[in-house]
């Protein structure tokens, strides 16, 4: 009989996580000008999940930017959903740092939407 792993797909899904994560920072770092997306205006979205929501510390918060800072890591904005201030004061936060790190086939998605539309355009 086959040996169960009861942390197969924990792996597999941590694993996938960290493949999106290492392909989005590829793609700020190779195809985008200033490596930041900012979406801060609805009309400027490119589908309708841009924004992503997500909470910390069981408040809801909004990502409307996707990038890398100086030291290459992968980074974003956000405001908090309900009263629509700014997290951290509007500041680049570090996905790790805040504790988000289930988010990068997401991150990753929007980054490569806005690389495909804008050689479109």
């Amino acid at each position: 009989m086959e040996r169960i792993n009861p942390q197969k797909y924990v792996e597999l899904q941590e694993k996938l996580q960290q493949e999106a994560k290492a392909d989005a920072i590829a793609l700020l770092r190779n195809k985008v000008e200033n490596h930041a997306i900012v979406i801060d205006d609805i009309y400027k979205q490119i589908s309708d999940h841009d924004w992503i929501v997500t909470e910390i510390s069981n408040i809801p918060i909004v990502l409307y930017a996707y990038g890398l800072n100086k030291y290459g890591k992968l980074c974003f904005k956000a405001f908090y959903q309900v009263s629509r201030n700014d997290y951290k004061e509007g500041e680049w936060c570090e996905f790790e740092e805040n504790g988000i790190n289930h988010l990068y086939c997401e991150v990753y998605e929007i980054i490569a939407e806005h690389i495909i539309a804008n050689q479109d355009t």
